[in-house]
């Protein structure tokens, strides 16, 4: 059954103002009628209905406040492909940053159709993120970047595994056997999915207890750069100058620009002593000496991608089955990567 709004002031007991001023955030409700029309949205599943104020479409890239501060870049370089691309095609585009705590499809909702926002793209969502079965719900135009949400979401990611494996397999190629993967946070598909790139290439070489070589930068403050320097100085401490890794794959370029930092300081010197892979082929990766290694996303081609899907279901109607895009990803081979020490 579809509630309306008047119907749903009669269901809690209010006036329609009261239901749009809690729908609309505005301040002066006491917090007992606030909860109750809240409870009552939530158990009738009431959603404003979305309104198209102008013909041409208005597409948002959704990034989290939270949004960590190693995929700056990655950020940076999804939002200027999706900006290029709707320039280019003359489509309406903006950013809307959410807050990630916020929960119920009222809020998301509701955020969506007080912007006038007809479709999005999401950055940066994990598999918990809530909103996204809100959108999926309720039929909202949108796609994930690098998150499918166990397959039930709408969804273009980099085939980080099949990269990862490959890059790992590139490495045993040339001796080594002991290499640290500074893994990113698991709570995304894509780097779950690095991981068991990861661990598939160790395992068919015969390293059984592959997890093992597994370390999360997690408990580590500062930007990406403080935490690639401090885990590798940490190790390079307790060793006494030695590092217990011929390679280190890092999960992003400024986490192995930091690594390389640490090394360096302690006399290593790369990739003699120890090889450095980043992933992303960022700018400061390529110009770092010597450049790294690494694993490049085609991100403008994931931004046009996505952002032509959201279109297309704003024109078209919402899909009933997920869409699915896997995108190849490359591997860059440079000078911060050589054969094991003896």
């Amino acid at each position: 059954m579809t509630i309306n709004i008047r119907q749903m002031a009669k269901l809690s007991g209010v006036s329609v103002a009261t239901v749009s001023r809690v729908m609309n955030r505005q301040p002066g409700i006491r917090p007992a009628t606030e909860k109750k029309v809240r409870d009552c949205i939530e158990q009738y599943g009431y959603a404003p209905k979305m309104i198209k104020r102008q013909k041409n479409a208005n597409v948002s890239a959704i990034v989290p406040w939270n949004t960590a501060n190693d995929s700056v870049w990655y950020v940076g370089q999804l939002i200027q492909g999706l900006g290029n691309y709707a320039f280019a095609n003359h489509k309406n585009f903006g950013i809307l940053p959410i807050d990630t705590e916020m929960t119920g499809r009222v809020d998301i909702i509701q955020e969506l159709s007080q912007n006038n926002i007809d479709g999005v793209i999401i950055i940066n969502a994990t598999t918990d993120s809530d909103y996204v079965q809100d959108l999926h719900k309720y039929k909202i135009p949108y796609i994930l970047i690098n998150e499918d949400q166990a397959g039930t979401a709408h969804h273009i990611v980099a085939d980080s595994r099949s990269g990862t494996e490959k890059m790992t397999q590139y490495l045993l190629d040339l001796g080594h056997r002991d290499i640290l993967f500074i893994e990113g946070d698991n709570a995304r598909s894509d780097v779950r999915e690095r991981i068991a790139g990861f661990i598939a290439a160790m395992q068919q070489a015969g390293i059984a207890d592959a997890k093992k070589y597994l370390f999360s930068h997690s408990g580590y403050p500062g930007n990406p750069y403080e935490k690639g320097y401090n885990v590798i100085s940490q190790m390079l401490i307790q060793g006494h100058g030695k590092l217990p890794y011929s390679a280190i794959i890092a999960n992003c370029d400024a986490v192995a620009l930091g690594c390389s930092k640490a090394c360096r300081e302690h006399n290593l010197s790369i990739p003699e002593d120890v090889s450095i892979v980043g992933y992303d082929d960022s700018h400061y990766g390529e110009y770092n000496y010597p450049p790294f290694s690494t694993i490049r996303q085609p991100l403008k081609k994931m931004s046009e991608l996505a952002m032509s899907e959201v279109i297309r279901m704003i024109t078209e109607g919402f899909p009933e089955q997920p869409v699915s895009h896997t995108i190849p990803v490359e591997i860059i081979i440079r000078e911060s990567t050589g054969q094991c020490p003896v």
